[in-house]
């Protein structure tokens, strides 16, 4: 540190200048004691764990906190005694990392966490029993990944999950059915956009029966099956956006009844059949610019 000797001739005399260098270094200790001190014992009911080049998670930190940010470290794996003694979390962030494999019941001792951030990692795929206990569980986000396969029952332990963020995957097809989706009854909003989906599948999404808003925009589907989305009752938005449709055909919006906002622009559309919104009475807005339609029949 330089100071203007002048400045420091006139405040300080030559006396007193022990004292004063006292200060500025205790000042100095201080600010780099602060960072740290947000992710050790000391830390309150949050605690602050980002850019620390971690490789797991933490066992140094009051078992009382809850909510902890290990963002941007360098976690791949982490196994249940990594969070066992924090069963107190409501809110974990662990997104931007490289973590590629959870174990089995890593989350098992979490049954209060209702928010987990799991997005900008290297997961593959989503394999039963990988979210066990997190019973609580409202928001799970795992956008930017790899994910390219869910096994069946991979969410049947998150009953009370209302938003999942899948979006800017590698997921290519949805006819894993029934049990792509089976535990989440509760579902409000599903984020599949960014993947590489070239389907939809009668009875994907039967699982399902609360859902509000399906994000599907910016894939490869081409095809939507008779049935796609039956027991969708509650569903008010569909985003279809930057796909391959060619057509609409009169079975294929079944069972969206309460639907309000059909998003169809950017396809290959151009044909709609006769009666293709008979099954969308609540529809309010519906988008079709930038396709390939010529003629609008009665």
């Amino acid at each position: 540190m330089e100071l203007d000797r002048q400045v420091l001739d006139t405040y300080c005399p030559t006396g007193q200048r022990e004292g004063f260098w006292f200060l500025v270094l205790l000042l100095i200790l201080l600010k780099e004691a602060g960072p740290t001190a947000a992710c050790s014992s000391s830390c309150s009911s949050y605690c602050e764990c980002g850019y620390k080049g971690l490789s797991s998670g933490p066992q140094y930190l009051p078992t009382t906190i809850t909510v902890l940010y290990l963002y941007h470290n360098a976690i791949t794996t982490f196994n249940q005694s990594d969070f066992s003694r924090y069963s107190s979390l409501t809110e974990l962030y662990l997104n931007y990392n490289q973590i590629s494999t959870i174990s089995s019941g890593a989350f098992y001792n979490l049954t209060r966490l209702n928010l987990l951030r799991l997005f900008n990692n290297q997961l593959t795929s989503l394999r039963s029993g990988m979210f066990l206990g997190l019973d609580s569980l409202i928001r799970l986000d795992l956008y930017f990944n790899n994910i390219h396969s869910i096994e069946a029952g991979a969410f049947n332990s998150t009953p009370q999950l209302r938003i999942l963020q899948l979006s800017e995957n590698k997921l290519t097809r949805l006819d894993l059915l029934p049990d792509t989706f089976v535990g989440l009854d509760n579902l409000q909003s599903l984020y599949l956009y960014l993947n590489r989906i070239h389907g939809i599948e009668a009875g994907t999404f039967n699982a399902t029966p609360q859902l509000r808003g399906l994000g599907l925009q910016n894939n490869n589907i081409s095809s939507i099956a008779a049935g796609a989305f039956v027991n969708l009752y509650q569903l008010q938005t569909l985003n279809l956006v930057y796909n391959k449709i060619t057509s609409l055909r009169s079975e294929m919006f079944v069972g969206l009844d309460n639907l309000q906002n059909l998003y169809l622009e950017y396809n290959n559309i151009h044909s709609i059949e006769s009666g293709t919104f008979s099954a969308t009475p609540q529809l309010q807005r519906l988008s079709l610019y930038n396709n390939k339609l010529t003629i609008l029949r009665s």
